[in-house]
């Protein structure tokens, strides 16, 4: 229990240092045109382990053309794996989670939609808040500190995006990040 508890302690330490470290000169000095879709195949590889062990059904719609931002790559996983691993951990066995990249108004929007357990409307403003957890009988077990959302949106907004989530309990949710699209780098 101990052992439990120090590696709580250090993962909430982490993501409080992530929340310190994380200021938009830092990410702006790092930006240049990356390729989203790629990104994004890279993070669903790396989760489907999880997925399995979950039970979940775990995939990328593929796009017809490359969906280029600018972005600072490091920062842009942060966001897509806690998104994605959010997605598993709050999903039901046999369930699933769908990624898709589209066009919409200069920007390219990833939508994660899930399957899982869902939040309450009146959570929803607050989901992004520093330390905000729904406070629910399903998600005791589900470890966390409540700063992953958050550090996600100030990323995001760094990326001079947006992140925001639609969710009904019971039918799961669907995060969607917008990114302006940029133009590929000049070889």
């Amino acid at each position: 229990r101990a052992r439990e508890r120090l590696e709580s302690l250090l993962h909430l330490i982490n993501d409080w240092l992530d929340m310190a470290r994380i200021s938009r000169g830092q990410i702006v000095d790092k930006l240049k045109p990356l390729d989203l879709e790629r990104l994004l195949s890279q993070q669903v590889e790396f989760m489907k382990s999880l997925a399995e062990e979950s039970l979940v059904r775990l995939e990328l719609r593929p796009i017809e053309k490359k969906a280029f931002v600018l972005g600072d790559g490091q920062s842009l996983e942060q966001v897509f794996s806690n998104i994605i691993s959010n997605a598993i951990k709050y999903n039901k066995p046999g369930g699933s989670v769908t990624v898709t990249l589209r066009e919409e108004d200069g920007n390219w929007v990833t939508d994660v939609m899930d399957t899982g357990i869902g939040i309450p409307r009146e959570h929803l403003p607050l989901v992004f808040d520093q330390f905000y957890r729904v406070s629910r009988r399903e998600d005791q077990k589900i470890k966390g500190t409540g700063l992953g959302l958050a550090i996600a949106k100030k990323i995001v907004e760094a990326h001079n995006g947006i992140i925001q989530v639609e969710s009904q309990p019971g039918q799961g949710s669907t995060f969607s990040v917008r990114l302006p699209k940029a133009e590929p780098e000049e070889k």
